[in-house]
């Protein structure tokens, strides 16, 4: 199957794709390993497995184990989240290919920036969220740019391990009236959900929360 459909509002073929990555090859990753920083942090893993368990006290044994253990994961772990940054990242930058077609089919379409309502978005972020651009134009905040969420022409504070998404919104036909939290509240009956709460941005919810929890317990959940 050579075809993903965005919500099938646009489909994107393997041709489109290969334009994509010959015009704007930093938006998937390197096929090589950069073998000297890989080892870099490698030995920086080890090292640091190392002097924790000898403070610890933990047998030589073991030590050799959960040292290798541990770098197995980390590593596990990193190409996780840099295969979700890319993927995601590409993801985005479909959407936002997206809208410049709507547009030359006379679609009025602008790009929102959404963010992810929990008390781990960082600032830039929350000043971002709800904030609204023509295809054609980054979003700015602080001085830089970025086109869309994960873009890797950004500053790394604002495209490492971000979480958020970008919307399409067609003006004149605006139906979103909720959204939901990424904190999970308790409920008498036992269970824990994530609330659907009226559409609001990111201040506006942060000052809802902050009323509701104070200070103190949102920095416990940070």
């Amino acid at each position: 199957m050579d075809t993903m459909t965005d919500a099938g509002l646009y489909p994107m073929n393997a041709q489109e794709i290969a334009e994509w990555m010959e015009e704007d090859p930093d938006i998937f990753p390197l096929k090589t390993i950069d073998e000297a920083k890989d080892k870099r942090w490698n030995s920086r893993n080890i090292t640091n497995s190392l002097f924790s368990d000898i403070l610890l006290g933990v047998a030589v044994g073991m030590i050799a184990k959960k040292t290798a253990e541990r770098v197995t994961e980390r590593n596990r772990n990193s190409m996780e989240e840099r295969t979700y940054e890319f993927l995601s990242g590409a993801w985005e930058y479909g959407r936002d290919i997206m809208l410049g077609e709507e547009k030359r089919k006379g679609m009025e379409t602008v790009k929102e920036w959404s963010a992810t309502l929990d008390f781990k978005t960082r600032d830039a972020h929350r000043e971002l969220d709800g904030k609204r651009v023509q295809e054609d134009r980054p979003f700015e905040v602080n001085g830089d740019e970025i086109w869309f969420p994960r873009d890797p022409h950004a500053a790394a504070y604002l495209r490492c391990n971000c979480r958020c998404a970008l919307r399409t919104i067609h003006l004149g036909y605006e139906t979103r009236t909720v959204r939901r939290e990424n904190v999970r509240t308790y409920y008498e009956n036992g269970t824990w959900e994530k609330k659907i709460i009226p559409y609001m941005d990111y201040k506006e919810w942060y000052e809802m929360k902050r009323n509701q929890m104070g200070d103190i317990e949102i920095q416990r959940q940070i």
